[in-house]
């Protein structure tokens, strides 16, 4: 499975903890924290400070156990009353997670069962015995190695349950408080980072307990629920046409749909939600490449065109209308478990749903994201809206989407308040997005022969080719988890219905505008900080951070995915070596060494690959079987090697034109050029050679060539075979694949 990773990743010195490092944080003062997220309540409710001034003199003091600190502090919540109508527990051990506390509303306390506590957690409250030692947050921290545990033991409880809490709950933000010895700390968690509190004592002076109070007589909203998430109670309407579609399936829908569905309502733990979209107003598709063309400069906004609106704007400039409108556009779905989701903090917390809309009553795909603000690509829902008007053939449908309501995060503001010289791992503006698309598909892994594999690959060649030639759109993110199959369900000659597999590329959110050069070649712009699926990066794209994607670099990402797919489900001769090759061609990296411009590029197996027409592993050449007991070059293989040539062809050309028309001097200005010396035989290679590969190369200028060649041998006088049973990954690769970030500036 891909991971993180970041190009010119370096540690900041600025970080004043090692918790820094890994969630972006903002301090600020007690009073600025209360002031910013706990207004008062009302005079009829209010108490005076004194109320709280002794609430939590029973605490134990430093370097107690914690079981006594949990004990003494749910005591207090009963004895003292300090959050009416929320009751305090205390969770043990749930889900592998250390213990820590919780507010309930008293109202859910029967509803508490299994793990089902996170779906209903309203604030939770870590205690650690030792005010400095556990302080994830400490200033100028003791660097042994004792502490260093400690405080890293806080940091992942922390952050463990604020993840599991977003991942179960709709929510823009959490608040939870750390008790440390005779100290404590509160924290509000948003997808950005985190906002803390200075620690402050806790014992005879009123501040927790006015936090509290002030908390448990917040709204909802006030206390970070998502106000277009609405709780679906067993028993209503929206339940029963729930149970409707579990109980049986419609005749229209495939059976893979209506499984995953069932088991995303099965799951007790997770509940039932019902979320509203209002769909975007005066939005058009995007304009087409024609108007792309030559040097013209795209600001943010480009994408929209239409008349001008002077309705109110919230921060991320998307307009809002007023309620009743919004209204009776809104439209609402029904979910339970997401089909997968990413729990990670900072992050965009992206979630998918087999979701079933209310108002046409079938089940849809539905995305739930945070995107950044400003705009470093088109939304998604833009995207797709643009190509489904061009007709653009194998890519999603899309149904509506839309920013949600005022919903962005705050962690960067009081970052820059607070801590303006410290730009190093910086939160970013994020604002919540949603959208829906009609087709639920399934995960590239279920193909089930061989040849429908190319078929699907072609399939998705197709889309990327219609939606650089129509819309001027290049995917810049091909991966395992962007290219899908979908079941389409159509009446046979008989008039039978059956279903038709095809190749979905799916996932435009990183998409990127075409241009057309001066040359008439097709590029698309990016900087430095943009992300790709680091597997199926191209070797120039991940030599040369910043310069411009181009179609053999997206044709270059469907040949990575081939070939690593091919190894994963065929037989091959890497025997016992399948994992440290898989390893050593599509995860690893290696440092640029030039001083002032650190960052990683592409792995040697690949550039050597790329460079030199055919794959070798430990001196031998990479060979591919039709089965265990027939050692015949399976057609995959045929295919690779008719690929790799023109590629080899292609980097000659470029290369050999980099290095003899390189400039004499180095100009500061040009970061990233020139990475890797190019092999000799590539610098001195004969012209009639040189000739050779360009004609071979200008084969990858367009999509035709690699369209021909996988659907010559999906359609070859050979028998197709199932994939071979592997039970490496389980899958996992082919969901929600994290992206590779170019520099630590950028944001996943």
């Amino acid at each position: 499975m891909a991971t993180h990773i970041s190009q010119n990743a370096q540690p900041s010195k600025q970080q004043s903890s090692e918790f820094a490092m890994q969630v972006p944080f903002a301090a600020v003062s007690l009073k600025t924290f209360l002031a910013e997220f706990m207004p008062q309540p009302d005079v009829a409710t209010r108490r005076r400070d004194k109320d709280f001034k002794h609430m939590f003199d029973k605490m134990p003091a430093n370097n107690n156990s914690e079981d006594d600190f949990y004990h003494t502090l749910i005591q207090c919540f009963c004895e003292q009353n300090i959050c009416p109508n929320y009751s305090a527990g205390r969770i043990t051990k749930s889900e592998m997670v250390d213990d820590h506390a919780a507010l309930f509303l008293t109202n859910d306390k029967k509803s508490i069962i299994w793990n089902r506590h996170w779906a209903l957690q309203c604030l939770a409250i870590i205690c650690k015995p030792h005010y400095h030692d556990d302080d994830p947050f400490a200033e100028n921290a003791k660097s042994d190695k004792r502490n260093a545990d400690c405080r890293k033991t806080t940091r992942d409880l922390l952050t463990t349950i604020a993840s599991k809490v977003f991942s179960r709950q709709h929510r823009c933000f959490f608040f939870t408080v750390l008790i440390l010895g005779d100290s404590a700390r509160l924290l509000r968690w948003d997808r950005s980072g985190v906002v803390i509190t200075e620690p402050f004592w806790y014992k005879r002076t009123p501040h927790l307990g006015s936090f509290l109070w002030r908390f448990a007589h917040l709204s909802p909203v006030q206390q970070g629920c998502d106000s277009s998430a609405e709780v679906v109670q067993r028993g209503s309407v929206d339940a029963k046409l729930i149970e409707k579609f579990t109980a049986e399936r419609p005749s229209t829908m495939n059976e893979y749909v209506h499984v995953m569905f069932c088991n995303s309502m099965k799951d007790e733990s997770w509940l039932w939600w019902k979320l509203r979209i209002v769909p975007e107003v005066n939005e058009s598709a995007l304009e087409g490449p024609e108007q792309r063309s030559g040097s013209k400069k795209r600001t943010r906004g480009d994408h929209l065109s239409g008349p001008s609106t002077k309705r109110r704007r919230y921060a991320g400039g998307r307009a809002i209308s007023n309620d009743s409108n919004d209204e009776r556009r809104a439209r609402y779905f029904l979910v339970g478990k997401p089909h997968f989701h990413s729990s990670s903090l900072p992050g965009r917390g992206t979630r998918g749903y087999i979701a079933l809309d209310c108002e046409e009553e079938v089940p849809v795909f539905l995305k739930d994201t945070w995107r950044c603000d400003p705009l470093p690509m088109i939304r998604e829902g833009c995207v797709l809206r643009a190509l489904n008007e061009a007709h653009v053939e194998n890519v999603p449908t899309l149904v509506c989407h839309g920013d949600i309501e005022n919903q962005c995060t705050r962690t960067q503001d009081l970052r820059k308040n607070v801590s303006a010289g410290q730009k190093d791992n910086s939160p970013r503006n994020l604002i919540h997005y949603r959208m829906v698309e009609r087709e639920i598909c399934r995960p590239l892994r279920d193909y089930e022969t061989d040849k429908q594999f190319l078929h699907l690959v072609a399939d998705c060649l197709k889309a990327h080719e219609q939606a650089v030639e129509r819309v001027g759109v290049m995917h810049a993110d091909i991966s395992l988890g962007n290219m899908l199959i979908f079941e389409q369900y159509r009446l046979d000659q008989n008039e039978e219905g059956c279903f038709r597999r095809v190749g979905m590329l799916c996932d435009w959110e990183f998409s990127k505008p075409v241009h057309t050069t001066r040359n008439g070649e097709k590029v698309a712009q990016r900087a430095p900080t943009d992300v790709c699926t680091w597997e199926m990066a191209g070797v120039h794209l991940a030599d040369h951070p910043g310069t411009p994607i181009t179609i053999p670099d997206e044709l270059e990402a469907f040949f990575h995915l081939i070939l690593m797919v091919t190894v994963r489900d065929q037989r091959s001769n890497l025997g016992s070596n399948e994992w440290a090759f898989r390893k050593d061609y599509f995860v690893d990296c290696t440092e640029n060494p030039k001083p002032g411009e650190r960052y990683m590029t592409c792995t040697k197996l690949k550039r050597k690959a790329m460079y030199e027409g055919k794959i070798m592993y430990k001196a031998t050449p990479l060979r591919i079987f039709r089965s265990a007991d027939d050692k015949r070059i399976h057609p995959f293989g045929d295919l690779l090697s008719m690929l790799l040539t023109l590629f080899r062809a292609h980097y000659s050309a470029t290369l050999y034109d980099e290095w003899h028309n390189r400039p004499k001097r180095r100009l500061r200005s040009n970061t990233g050029q020139h990475v890797v010396e190019p092999p000799s035989c590539i610098i001195r290679l004969e012209p009639d050679e040189l000739v050779r590969r360009r004609e071979l190369a200008a084969g990858l200028k367009s999509h035709c060539a690699m369209q021909d060649l996988i659907l010559l041998i999906a359609e070859g006088d050979w028998l197709g075979s199932k994939k071979r049973d592997c039970e490496i990954d389980q899958g996992k690769e082919d969901i929600d694949i994290p992206h590779m970030i170019f520099t630590c500036e950028a944001y996943p």
